[in-house]
């Protein structure tokens, strides 16, 4: 409708002027919140633009303060070839670049996310692998000790069997049957 093209709702601080060939304002739209609106004719426009225009440019877009509400603006402008005006839109960058901030907001929190969750989990596997390590060296320490001592077992075992050899010495058993020692 008609009141959406005159005020915006989603970009509320964008602007359309329209001015003569000498820069006198015919118009702009929408008028500027809570200030004066400037007289038609008005010549305030700001240094980026009056030096492109100098330049003899026909069209371009440049980035500038708007002197009539002091909000810096992507804006560009073209001089009509069928009138000697020149149209200028003029696009807040605060406005035009409010989603892409919430947007960068946005990955760069669930990148800080992910990047906690990946460095809680490594340091996680981390402590688990020093446990299992400790825990590994203290399984070989104690393997070796058992070796040791059954090595020191098996020596004896053999030592007593030479000695029972040697001496007949050993376990015997009497069956009282036959009253021999077995």
């Amino acid at each position: 409708t008609r009141a959406d093209i005159l005020e915006p709702e989603e970009m509320p601080h964008d602007v359309v002027t329209i001015r003569d060939a000498d820069n006198g304002l015919i118009a702009r739209l929408p008028m500027p919140l809570g200030g004066q609106a400037s007289p038609i004719g008005d010549n305030g426009v700001s240094l980026e633009f009056q030096s492109i225009v100098a330049s003899g440019k026909k069209q371009a877009t440049y980035e500038a303060v708007m002197p009539f509400d002091q909000r810096a603006r992507i804006a560009s402008f073209r001089t009509l070839d069928n009138a000697p005006l020149r149209v200028i839109v003029g696009i807040s960058k605060d406005d035009a670049l409010a989603e892409w901030r919430h947007t960068a907001w946005t990955f760069a929190t669930v990148i800080a996310l992910l990047l906690l969750a990946g460095n809680t989990a490594a340091a996680l596997f981390y402590r688990q692998w020093v446990k299992q390590r400790r825990g590994s060296a203290e399984l070989q320490e104690t393997n070796a000790l058992l070796e040791r001592a059954l090595h020191r077992s098996r020596e004896r075992d053999d030592a007593l069997n030479a000695a029972q050899a040697a001496g007949l010495l050993g376990t015997y058993t009497l069956n009282f049957a036959t009253g021999r020692i077995v």
